[in-house]
């Protein structure tokens, strides 16, 4: 999984095993049991001794926090820039973000059962309570004169087309049919060798674990219809489906399914870079003014790409933190871009943090080559510390180094424009200038 070496960032996490075995510390570890987490190398919360000895400022700024009778330290405020106490008071006055009973925030642990939790009992509203009725015995909303399954709960799903569940279409539902592959029988005993018990041995069956008597497969591939995941384009083996042909926005508006194996064209590589060991670079959609952004992680792999190049690329798209990115992918040059005009936006509208996540503008412009106008620094450093050197300008936005090593301006610097790509990590939007002539003075 990792290394723990000098100079590496660490994502620790250590219980205290008080005798128990190293598996059993984690597995049966209480809330109280926790000695430390870091991440990044940076001690978050921990044993206050061990927290003060870890923490660069000697936990200035790390509170004591009685966690269950055990006294420990979070690092709420350097993190944040808010103490526990300032962030539930920022959080509880938007009680629109709130779906609590009370309109409280949840505390961050719980030492026995939590009040006011919700209900166990299965409901989804105008369709069924889950409570038992007199002509409802098993509360899914069905009549028993009409259920399948009346006296085990069985509601139609979304996906169910709208009835419930007969695999066997012998009147008794799945739910409380003895033999539910087999229509009208309570004789049905696995067969040996035969799992899906459709009279085909799994050694030829083409659907092994799914009835097919008919054991039709459209694309030949050796799988039959009703298990393969394309069933019309060939896929032997253990060889993926083709490519969905698809857009960058597409993926930006969350329409194409993480993991899903996607070819995409003719797209514009707007920066390449290499950060720490890895290689990473931006492409954009011209044709687009939002979601055309998108950020492809190469991992070790030397790029083929340069900025400036128009290329086609498939891969895998991969949620990463609630963002999409292209991993796994493949570029092939088809020609050369001209400039991407960076899109003009006001700062505030692109600035998001970890206390207020209702914004939802930021989205439509990550990964992609933004410009704010017209602004200047209100802080030379940016929680936790200013670890990662970043400065804040008006409404609130980050300016990152992640892509250009700069020299932290004071507080009052003005810049006529700030351009170059926006980025999210730590739960803030950053805008990263790609060099020094990003950053253009009055």
């Amino acid at each position: 999984i990792g290394s723990i070496k000098n100079g590496y960032f660490a994502d620790l996490t250590i219980w205290d095993s008080k005798g128990k075995g190293a598996v059993d510390a984690v597995i049966r570890g209480k809330e109280a049991d926790l000695s430390l987490v870091m991440r990044a190398g940076l001690v978050l919360t921990g044993e206050g001794d061990l927290v003060d000895a870890l923490d660069p400022t000697g936990g200035a700024k790390c509170e004591v926090l009685d966690v269950c009778g055990s006294s420990k330290k979070v690092c709420a405020e350097r993190e944040t820039g808010l103490t526990i106490a300032a962030m539930r008071t920022a959080i509880e006055s938007k009680p629109n973000l709130l779906n609590t009973p009370d309109k409280k925030v949840y505390d961050l642990f719980f030492c026995g059962a939590p009040a006011n939790e919700p209900s166990c009992v299965p409901s989804r509203p105008n369709e069924f309570t889950g409570v038992p009725s007199a002509t409802d015995k098993d509360g899914d909303g069905i009549a028993d004169d009409q259920d399948i399954c009346p006296t085990v709960f069985s509601a139609v799903r979304p996906m169910d087309s709208g009835k419930q569940t007969d695999a066997d279409g012998d009147g008794v539902g799945d739910g409380c049919d003895v033999c539910p592959l087999k229509a009208s029988s309570e004789d049905c005993p696995l067969v040996q060798g035969d799992i899906d018990a459709d009279g085909k041995p799994d050694a030829t069956d083409n659907c092994p674990s799914v009835p097919n008597v008919d054991q039709k497969d459209t694309d030949a591939d050796g799988k039959g219809d009703l298990c393969d995941a394309c069933p019309n384009d060939a896929n032997p083996g253990a060889t993926s489906c083709p490519a969905q042909v698809t857009t960058v926005d597409a993926i930006n508006k969350g329409t194409v399914a993480d993991g899903a194996d996607v070819s995409l064209k003719g797209l514009c590589v707007t920066h390449t870079a290499k950060i720490g060991n890895n290689f990473a670079y931006w492409v954009q959609d011209p044709a687009l003014t939002e979601y055309a952004g998108l950020y492809v992680f190469n991992g070790t792999k030397a790029l083929t790409v340069a900025t400036g190049d128009k290329v086609d690329l498939s891969g895998k798209v991969d949620i990463y933190f609630s963002l999409p990115e292209l991993t796994n992918a493949a570029a092939t040059k088809t020609g050369t871009c001209p400039a991407i005009a960076p899109v003009v936006v006001n700062a505030a509208d692109i600035a998001i943090n970890q206390v207020d996540e209702t914004k939802i503008a930021p989205a439509k412009y990550i990964s992609m080559l933004v410009q704010v106008n017209s602004v200047a620094v209100t802080a030379s450093s940016a929680p936790p510390e200013n670890k990662l050197n970043e400065f804040v300008v008006t409404g609130g936005l980050r300016v990152g180094n992640l892509l250009y090593a700069y020299t932290s301006p004071a507080v009052g610097t003005t810049y006529s424009s700030i351009t170059g790509l926006l980025y999210f990590n730590f739960q803030n939007s950053k805008l990263v200038p790609r060099s020094a002539a990003d950053l253009v003075s009055p």
